[in-house]
């Protein structure tokens, strides 16, 4: 919003106002300038734009901060799925007493069909390449407009209702991140 306010008040003064309507403009848009001159490296700002689906990187006038801004984006996501990773690798306790071993047999046909598909387990990869990955997928899928059809405001939270099996990893990051701070001091 900061950059669209700068770019209205922008356009504003080129509209020959008077000295004293001019005066004002010029005043709001340093006090702005001031104000939030360093908002797109608020490492919280910053994710909670790239998680909207209405902006992602595209609204962010520095190329440079975008692009920390999604490395920071990577990095927490793969700190948030490395932690998960961690918690399901433990030993759970089992309700049952006496658990079903499938027997190894040339004759069994799931023996059989273990050798055809091959016994090795997918690779699920590290969680940073997931996380890039991630981030990747989701920046190259469309944005949100910013109205629906019927001209009301899209709601990211909605949208990432909607997407959250596309995108887990992802939706858990933009729940936790997906609020603003009411406060003009970053």
């Amino acid at each position: 919003m900061t950059r669209c306010l700068r770019e209205s008040w922008d356009q504003l003064l080129l509209e020959g106002f008077t000295v004293t309507t001019n005066s004002v403009i010029t005043a709001l848009r340093t006090g702005l300038d001031k104000r939030l001159e360093s908002v797109e490296r608020s490492g919280t700002f910053s994710i909670c734009t790239i998680l909207d689906p209405r902006y992602k990187i595209n609204v962010f006038s520095d190329t440079i901060e975008a692009v920390k801004a999604k490395k920071m984006l990577e990095e927490i996501l793969a700190t948030d799925i490395r932690r998960r990773r961690h918690g399901e690798n433990q030993p759970q306790q089992s309700t049952s007493t006496s658990a079903f071993i499938p027997v190894r047999d040339k004759f069994s046909p799931w023996s059989i069909l273990s050798n055809i598909v091959g016994m090795q387990q997918q690779q699920v990869g590290t969680p940073l390449s997931c996380a890039i990955k991630d981030v990747d997928s989701y920046l190259k899928d469309n944005i949100l407009p910013m109205f629906n059809d019927s001209g009301k405001f899209n709601c990211p939270l909605q949208w990432w209702q909607r997407n959250h099996h596309i995108y887990h990893n992802l939706a858990i990051l933009a729940y936790k991140y997906g609020n603003i701070m009411a406060t003009s001091v970053p």
